[in-house]
């Protein structure tokens, strides 16, 4: 999970002090709000819900 990793905590800080949007998309299943020092900046945060949409993955033949 890329939310667990020292890359995302990091700049998920920094946009945190630099006053950023923050807007959190879960592509995965993931425990909301996630564990660790992100808990503190997202908690208060909805997220956008990219998950489950098979639909979106299949491919579709075309016809001519």
């Amino acid at each position: 999970m890329y939310i667990a990793s020292n890359m995302c905590q990091r700049e998920l800080i920094l946009a945190d002090m630099l006053k950023k949007p923050i807007i959190p998309v879960m592509f995965e299943m993931t425990p909301w709000p996630p564990l660790g020092a992100a808990s503190l900046i997202l908690s208060e945060l909805t997220y956008i819900d990219l998950k489950g949409n098979d639909h979106l993955h299949k491919s579709s033949k075309v016809r001519a």
